[in-house]
């Protein structure tokens, strides 16, 4: 009886000590609808959709380049505005803005126009006399 005892008491020991199976951690989704953006010299705003199975986060790195997250829907949508502001520069101005969730990463490359170049006043170039100035 001893021995049928402890044989009953052995095998369920052995097998409740057993490894539970871990839950396999489930792989982070990230992806946007848009990989780039073009902004007018003036600004504006544009808006990109973000799917993420975590928490978003978005860097872009630059001052005049803002980036304002909406809500995310139960179907793991978050909307991004991206509002740029007038660019006064005679020079077009890039970004690369990070998407992070989790461990993954995608970009965004946006990019915005130069201003134009003021002419000089009247619009014209300057009258240089024939004789460069000199007084015959």
């Amino acid at each position: 009886m001893k021995v049928m005892l402890f044989t009953i008491l052995s095998i369920f020991l052995a097998v409740s000590c057993g490894k539970d199976p871990q839950p396999q951690p489930e792989h982070v989704k990230l992806s946007a609808d848009k990989t780039a953006l073009e902004f007018a010299a003036e600004g504006g705003e544009q808006t990109v959709t973000v799917t993420a199975s975590e928490k978003l986060y978005v860097v872009t790195g630059e001052t005049w380049l803002m980036a304002k997250q909406g809500t995310k829907s139960a179907e793991q949508k978050i909307e991004v505005t991206f509002t740029a502001t007038a660019n006064d520069a005679t020079a077009e101005r890039t970004a690369k803005v990070s998407l992070v969730a989790g461990d993954e990463k995608t970009y965004i490359e946006v990019t915005q126009a130069a201003a134009e170049k003021k002419e000089e006043p009247g619009g014209k170039e300057p009258i240089v006399p024939e004789n460069n100035g000199s007084v015959a």
